[in-house]
């Protein structure tokens, strides 16, 4: 009865077994997925975090970090973190390319009608490559999520993400980078470059930022537009 009032059938019962309140790992779309589904979610009208690790990274590494399972749990949050195909070379943990794109929008949309969430309530959030993966999804699932958080990625690194090549979102979601000034990997230059990408395609270029907070060590400005959509950029020392 469960599975025919969530109209789901045949993919209900071979990707999400346990719609119970709970920690559990899933496999969807041939990855396995860390989720942790709060108590309040087994009511209709939760929210959801699509949380994506950096290369040799899992699901369970980026959230020791972000600690976004728990909060999930206190705000009305279904949290997934799905762990990319092997990394590969002899290193640990995953990575991401593009072809888990689509693979990664289908799971969020599968949590998402599983467990009856709210669809103006749907996040994504990337460290690294995930964040690389973060920014393609501005671009090609603004449909889907209501705001993005990609963090030390940026245009360059071999990856092409958004605001290139003629690439622009559907509709302007909110937008909270996170980026390093040192950082060696993914050089500031291809994070500044994404950024003001976005800032001309938003038409954000004639809106001044103001200045959140700051310190030696980092700075967090806001970009707004009346009506539009808004852009916050943490630019930290050390990342």
């Amino acid at each position: 009865d469960l599975v025919r009032s969530r109209g789901l059938g045949d993919v209900y019962k071979r990707q999400i077994q346990n719609v119970g309140a709970g920690e559990r790992v899933y496999t969807c779309e041939g990855l396995s997925v860390d989720a942790t589904i709060p108590d309040a979610c087994m009511a209709p009208g939760c929210g959801l975090v699509l949380q994506l690790h950096g290369d040799t990274g899992t699901g369970k590494l980026v959230d020791a970090n972000t600690n976004l399972h728990a909060l999930g749990k206190q705000k009305g949050y279904v949290v997934i973190s799905p762990n990319g195909p092997p990394y590969g070379g002899g290193q640990p943990g995953g990575t991401w390319t593009r072809a888990e794109d689509a693979k990664l929008v289908a799971i969020t949309r599968l949590f998402a009608q599983v467990f009856r969430v709210d669809d103006k309530r749907i996040h994504a959030t990337g460290f690294s490559r995930g964040g690389f993966v973060i920014w393609r999804l501005v671009c090609d699932a603004s449909d889907l999520f209501a705001s993005f958080a990609p963090a030390a990625a940026g245009n360059g690194n071999g990856e092409v993400t958004c605001f290139s090549g003629g690439r622009s979102p559907t509709r302007k979601a909110d937008v909270l980078f996170m980026m390093g000034r040192t950082d060696v990997p993914v050089p500031f230059a291809t994070m500044t470059s994404i950024r003001d990408g976005l800032i001309t395609d938003y038409g954000l270029a004639q809106s001044p930022p103001t200045t959140v907070s700051s310190d030696a060590n980092y700075t967090h400005r806001r970009w707004t537009k009346s009506g539009g959509a808004t852009l916050e950029v943490l630019s930290l020392i050390h990342i």
